[in-house]
């Protein structure tokens, strides 16, 4: 996300070069997709790690329930997003006919 609004700042501000919009048909999507995919993936490796900690830390089942239903919330979302995006790869986006862009 810094990244990304550090080129538009530059465009807006700066008068830098127009920032490169992501692909949105073929291979380059599939792979846009993964790469968004594997950057949920390590956030949700540091965010467990640290939900994880703070059950250790508190050490009484009962008052962290709530952590873990979101452990296991956040797991089915990024299960979900891995078949989203990862079928990209197996049936990319064809650009049809009234696509613009």
């Amino acid at each position: 996300m810094i990244k990304w609004m550090d080129q538009r700042f530059s465009y807006w501000m700066a008068d830098g070069p127009i920032p490169e919009k992501a692909p949105k048909f073929g291979t380059g999507h599939a792979r846009a997709e993964r790469i968004g995919w594997l950057r949920h993936f390590l956030s949700w490796m540091i965010g467990i790690a640290l939900m994880y900690g703070m059950i250790l830390y508190i050490g009484d089942y009962d008052s962290t329930e709530e952590i873990q239903k979101l452990i296991k919330w956040w797991s089915i979302a990024l299960a979900i997003d891995f078949l989203y995006s990862f079928s990209y790869s197996l049936w990319p986006r064809r650009k049809r006919m009234d696509d613009k862009a």
